[in-house]
């Protein structure tokens, strides 16, 4: 018998793979003397037939064949068309040549073949075959019965090719997957589940799915719950390991069906949430204490604010009483004496000092304690600095500093709270007058950066700063050893600055160089936002003539200290325009404005018993009092205090000490408002 390696066997004693083709065989064989029946048969079947003679070399090897008949189901089975007389070497010139040994074996040995095989010299089609020899001994033509399997053999390829591949994917995943029946027993696992119950595949399988859990009835509703519903979504059970090690796992699950829609199971998936869990914790603790800690820090935040508002009370009170009566005296008739004069500027110099560092304080605690609003805004820079311009020329003037601030485009505008980006400009200059050299000049100019933001420099030409001081410049209360100079500060300035340039989304950085000078400057991205006529600027407040214009005003002061009471009464004698009247309490207050109806009212926030904001909007919801306009002042200078004072109505708020030109401007203010409402009344 002939072996050859490509030939999958040639061996006779396979049975048959189509018992149907045997019996044709026996058909065929029984009536090859009826001609009219052969051809029956022969045109009948839908296998493919055909008779082919072999061909052989002189080493009596098959070489080819020739086909001398075929069933009209030949070309359908195989596509070779006109085939009959024709070899197969020419119909199909790369056949392998396997199929000539079998076929050669087949007329050498007469022992009939059935078994399937591929040939791709005929595109790859698989055949089911059965061969068997005509004639006696000695004959070459041989018999072939073929049905084309091509679609069912890919068929079978394709689904063992994704069971395998399935089966590779249940094996690679790293979570527990598993297969129940609609009893709930476990059908099939993967090694990960064996991981997480420690017990192996052939055991697992056929038991009750709900006995691996701690909670064997939760388990239980969980699957029924898959076939009620279809499925399940993270749902939370907990796997136990036969060492009693636990394992928190989230289940999804989903029903399968068979391909006439018969549901078949459940295949479950489990997700290993074990260490999440524990992060989940440690993380909900540290919430608690971070919400503990938070809830601390904002008490102890309230506590500082309540602290320093009261300090900043008590401290402002007295001062008020020294730098009003200082004012009075600067000011006064007959005039002060050269020596006199000399000594009130010294008490106004450090009343206002001391005043200054209080602000600095409370702005930095402020700021810190995260308690600074800011309303950010389109910003007129022209505007601004020549507000800080009229502010700092009469101080450089005096202290032989020449200020020169460059022209600035009128039409920019920077992104900022105008309030504290005032302030820190007046830091920056205040700074620049103070530490400059004798003679020395203050520059202040802006620049616009291809990033579209607006520079503020102030330039001096003082001492300068070392690369040493320069990395210490910006901590809070260090003045990097002037502190030990004749030059007043508290080193908290530029500190505050920093905080507030950073809060409107600018920066702040500076420029210096020993004997040279320090140039400092701020960066704020620019505001397009103003349309052209309002940056050109807004005019100036209404005044109007009123019709019938009077000479005088009458002012109620509301305040139950004598001595803050005696410092107004005293700078209203100055303005003859203007005659005060006085309560000492709440009641006597809210008495004489409803007897007395007079023009302005100023009003100390804390007095005793009832609040003056309490008698302010007692007075506003009084016809008779309500148009009057109710001027705040207080020793309370917190912005929050403010800002409160303002949204409760009052007119203005005035803080102590009092500047006595600031105090007459809001008193000119509030005049103009009764002007302009009689007008137009």
């Amino acid at each position: 018998m002939m072996n050859d390696a490509n030939c999958p066997s040639s061996k006779t004693t396979l049975p048959p793979l189509n018992k149907s083709l045997k019996n044709q065989e026996q058909l065929i064989s029984e009536l090859g003397e009826s001609k009219q029946l052969y051809h029956t048969l022969f045109n009948s079947i839908d296998e493919g037939f055909c008779l082919i003679e072999m061909i052989y070399d002189q080493q009596e090897n098959p070489i080819d064949w020739r086909f001398l008949e075929t069933n009209p189901a030949f070309e359908k089975q195989n596509g070779l068309y006109e085939a009959e007389g024709r070899r197969i070497s020419e119909l199909a010139p790369d056949m392998e040549p396997y199929w000539f040994n079998i076929y050669g074996e087949v007329a050498r040995t007469g022992e009939p073949i059935s078994f399937q095989n591929e040939t791709k010299a005929l595109g790859g089609r698989w055949f089911d075959l059965y061969a068997f020899r005509i004639g006696e001994p000695g004959s070459h033509k041989i018999a072939v019965l073929f049905k084309d399997i091509t679609k069912g053999k890919k068929a079978d390829e394709a689904t063992q090719y994704a069971l395998q591949y399935a089966r590779s994917l249940l094996g690679a995943s790293l979570d527990p997957l598993v297969t129940i029946d609609a009893e709930g027993k476990i059908t099939d696992v993967n090694e990960a589940s064996e991981h997480a119950t420690g017990i192996p595949r052939e055991r697992l399988i056929g038991t009750d799915f709900c006995n691996y859990f701690t909670d064997t009835v939760k388990a239980r509703e969980g699957y029924q719950k898959v076939f009620f519903d279809g499925f399940v979504r993270d749902y939370p059970l907990a796997i136990r390991h036969v060492s009693g090690r636990i394992m928190d796992v989230l289940y999804n699950a989903s029903i399968y069906k068979d391909e006439s829609g018969n549901v078949l199971g459940i295949f479950a998936a489990a997700r290993d949430v074990t260490q999440q869990n524990i992060l989940d914790q440690k993380l909900r603790e540290k919430n608690i204490e971070l919400e503990r800690s938070k809830i601390a820090a904002e008490q102890a935040n309230l506590a500082k604010s309540d602290f320093l508002s009261n300090m900043s009370h008590e401290l402002r009170t007295p001062l008020n009483a020294i730098l009003g009566f200082a004012q009075l005296l600067e000011g006064g008739t007959p005039a002060p004496t050269e020596t006199q004069t000399k000594r009130l500027k010294e008490i106004l110099k450090a009343g206002w000092y001391l005043t200054d560092m209080i602000n600095e304080i409370l702005d930095l605690a402020k700021i810190e304690s995260g308690q600074t609003p800011m309303l950010l805004e389109p910003v007129l820079l022209t505007n601004l600095l020549f507000e800080c311009q009229s502010m700092f020329e009469p101080n450089a003037l005096e202290s032989g500093i020449k200020l020169l601030f460059s022209m600035v485009n009128r039409m920019w505008s920077v992104r900022a709270d105008q309030t504290k980006l005032k302030q820190v400009v007046s830091n920056l200059l205040s700074n620049a007058i103070k530490y400059n050299s004798e003679q020395g000049t203050v520059e202040v100019k802006c620049s616009e950066s291809a990033l579209g933001r607006i520079r503020i420099s102030v330039k001096d030409n003082g001492a300068g700063l070392s690369a040493e001081k320069l990395a210490q410049l910006f901590q809070p209360f260090n003045r990097l050893g002037q502190e030990v100079g004749v030059k007043e500060g508290t080193g908290i300035g530029l500190a505050v600055s920093k905080k507030l340039i950073e809060m409107m989304g600018g920066t702040i950085g500076v420029e210096s160089a020993v004997g040279v000078g320090s140039e400092f400057w701020i960066e704020l991205d620019k505001d397009d936002s103003l349309h052209a006529h309002e940056l050109i600027g807004l005019a100036d407040d209404l005044v109007l003539s009123p019709k019938n214009e009077r000479s005088s005003y009458t002012l109620l002061y509301v305040e139950d200290n004598p001595t803050n009471l005696m410092l107004v009464e005293q700078i209203i004698e100055g303005l003859p325009h203007i005659h005060m009247i006085s309560a000492c309490d709440s009641e006597h207050g809210i008495a004489l404005a409803t007897e007395q109806l007079p023009d302005i009212i100023l009003m100390d926030i804390n007095l005793l018993g009832i609040s003056g904001v309490e008698v302010m909007l007692h007075l506003r919801k009084d016809p008779l009092t309500k148009h009057i306009p109710i001027i705040a002042i207080s020793a309370n200078a917190m912005t929050r205090d403010i800002s409160q004072g303002l949204e409760a109505g009052f007119f203005r708020y005035l803080t102590k000490p009092i500047k006595i030109n600031e105090f007459t401007e809001v008193l000119d203010a509030a005049m103009t408002s009764i002007k302009n409402e009689r007008f137009l009344a």
